[in-house]
């Protein structure tokens, strides 16, 4: 029952993104068009719509008012959604939900890629980040078949290409990442911990590239990358970091700067495109590049 009247709620929100705004016949008619409106032989009630934008407003502080003009219904704090992080990865992920149902005809035709959901860690994760309690965790890493018990204050829950992440500080005052699925068993102990007040998620992954954590001798640095071919335009339209500026333009490649940890994973990123980017500083950076491609060219020897 609450997942349908959420998905009724992310169906209103997506409607008013596309139609700006609506009267309640309108609303109604396209409610009875929709895939979730299932069998139902009635539109609902004025007082059920009522009911519908006030909960909205409550859940994900959008309103939804009259704004008295042929008694039309639309988003009066469009921005709300835009101050809103989570919020707005929560409608965006239900008003797609929502569209692939309107699509399900054409299910044969859309292939998406699976997301774990992971929900049976989630929960008690989210209690103990709430309740500001440590976990005690059993964790397998992929490299080993040893299993390790950590006691970890719980900081933040983040996704990285499909997969969700623990980060949080363990028993040495370290900041450790932990994948869900690595997870063996998982326990809300009673051991407070402080969150330090004005700290978040994206202050914590300010200069990361990815979900790996620096060693603590690594600093952020400044990186010039050239981009050749069309990489130079995806690079432009899909930014490999928020600190990417543009440098330089020339016919054949442009020139973008950068500044994060250079950890593996984004080392890794750069490897992936070949010869179509190209690291030009720093220059132990770039040697490093060439040390890993010179072993990467043995191997295949």
């Amino acid at each position: 029952m609450v997942d349908e009247i959420i998905r009724r709620y992310a169906w209103v929100l997506n409607y008013f993104y596309n139609h700006k705004s609506a009267t309640l016949k309108q609303l109604n008619e396209a409610w009875m068009r929709s895939a979730l409106s299932l069998d139902m032989k009635e539109s609902f009630h004025r007082e059920t719509w009522y009911s519908c934008f006030k909960e909205i407003a409550n859940i994900f502080g959008v309103e939804i008012e009259c704004t008295h003009k042929g008694h039309r219904w639309a988003i009066t704090n469009p921005s709300a959604i835009k101050s809103m992080e989570i919020q707005n990865w929560i409608l965006s992920t239900l008003s797609f939900k929502m569209l692939m149902l309107e699509c399900m005809s054409l299910n044969e035709r859309i292939l998406l890629e699976e997301f774990p959901s992971e929900n049976h860690r989630t929960g008690p994760i989210v209690e103990a980040m709430k309740n500001q309690c440590k976990l005690q965790l059993i964790y397998k890493k992929y490299d080993t078949s040893e299993e390790k018990t950590h006691l970890i204050a719980p900081y933040f829950i983040c996704s990285y290409r499909h997969r969700f992440y623990l980060v949080g500080k363990n028993e040495n005052g370290r900041m450790k990442v932990f994948s869900f699925d690595r997870i063996v068993t998982l326990d809300i102990t009673s051991e407070k911990f402080h969150f330090p007040k004005g700290y978040s998620a994206k202050k914590h992954f300010m200069w990361s590239y990815g979900i790996m954590q620096p060693t603590e001798d690594m600093k952020p640095c400044t990186i010039i990358i050239r981009a050749k071919g069309d990489a130079r335009y995806y690079l432009a339209d899909v930014p490999l970091h928020h600190s990417q500026r543009l440098m330089k333009v020339k016919e054949d490649y442009a020139d973008f700067s950068l500044t994060l940890y250079p950890t593996n994973d984004f080392i890794g990123d750069i490897l992936q495109q070949q010869t179509r980017l190209e690291i030009m500083s720093p220059a132990w950076l770039r040697e490093k590049m060439k040390e890993i491609t010179e072993r990467m060219a043995a191997t295949y020897k």
